[in-house]
């Protein structure tokens, strides 16, 4: 034999050496111990947390009809537009009677998208509110930080006018 190993070597079926691996290693016995799981005590009383959840429920569902309303009013403010566009070619081509109608018409989609607009408004305000409402029933409390948490003076300001790209997370 050579004295380079050669693949054969370290594959054969000869091994005369002992294995000094798991068999040869004796493990200590451990009874086994059962965890006994440590339930937190409740941070808030179930009053308070059904009164929040209520709240929170209020605010999701004020906000997704403040949404709906702000894209209608998108849409009849788009429609108005629609209309003027039609009146001033029927006015270019003096078509007098119909760009005049299609002007009212425009004013009547314009007034339908500005009603839309305060209502959205008027939602996204009930949403403010339920949060305020949410954030001060857990106020009292020491294991929660108000103001971390649901801060509706970073997500909605209601003198600042409404932001349709703005949404509530609301986490259970």
């Amino acid at each position: 034999m050579s004295t380079d190993s050669s693949w054969g070597d370290y594959l054969s079926a000869d091994t005369a050496g002992t294995d000094a691996g798991i068999a040869t290693f004796d493990q200590p016995l451990v009874e086994p111990v059962a965890v006994e799981p440590v339930l937190p005590e409740p941070v808030l009383p179930e009053p308070v947390v059904d009164v929040v959840e209520s709240e929170l429920a209020g605010a999701a569902a004020d906000q997704d009809w403040s949404a709906w309303h702000a894209d209608s009013g998108d849409q009849w403010a788009d429609s108005a537009q629609d209309w003027v566009d039609y009146a001033n070619e029927n006015l270019a081509a003096g078509n007098t009677d119909i760009a005049a109608s299609a002007f009212d018409t425009a004013a009547n989609h314009a007034d339908l998208a500005d009603g839309n607009y305060d209502v959205s408004f008027d939602y996204a305000a009930q949403a403010g509110t339920h949060l305020d409402t949410a954030v001060a029933e857990v106020a009292p409390y020491d294991t929660y930080d108000a103001g971390t948490g649901y801060d509706a003076g970073t997500g909605f300001d209601a003198g600042a006018g409404f932001d349709a790209g703005t949404s509530f997370d609301i986490a259970e």
